[in-house]
């Protein structure tokens, strides 16, 4: 599996790839996420402004063999690659807005959920590939 940063200067860096793998066992579904390449790392937001701080990647490559995979059983795998986190688009209003929550003055009206908990803040893109999917030879 492999994956690189989006060219575009708005583009974040790559944080890691994930697979996902799905089956059933004894009637019921299971899942599983497995990081593959790259992994948590220390990326932040300045709120402030919304500029990205921090490490990651531009690309991220790896390989994978499912150690638990049952030839017997049919599952599902699919690729999740996700980028470090970045301002939410609510949080870039408050910035244009010049939102300042120390501030009450600076907080025109529409902008009061700039300064509380309501709404989240950042988020983090995310990219998956199409599923593969495993189903085995008949008996």
């Amino acid at each position: 599996v492999a994956a690189s940063r989006d060219p575009h200067p708005n583009g974040g860096d790559l944080q890691r790839i994930e697979i996902v793998k799905g089956w059933i066992e004894d009637g019921s579904q299971h899942e599983v996420v497995l990081t593959v390449a790259g992994g948590p790392n220390e990326a932040d937001v300045d709120l402030s402004t919304c500029e990205r701080r921090g490490a990651g990647r531009t690309h991220l490559c790896s390989v994978w063999r499912d150690p638990n995979f049952d030839a017997a059983g049919p599952a599902f795998y699919y690729a999740r690659l996700l980028e470090n986190p970045s301002c939410r688009w609510t949080q870039w209003a408050c910035v244009d807005a010049g939102v300042q929550c120390e501030n009450p003055d600076s907080i025109s009206d529409g902008f009061e959920a700039c300064c509380t908990d309501e709404l989240p803040k950042t988020s983090q893109e995310r990219a998956w590939s199409s599923p593969i999917w495993y189903t085995p030879p008949p008996r």
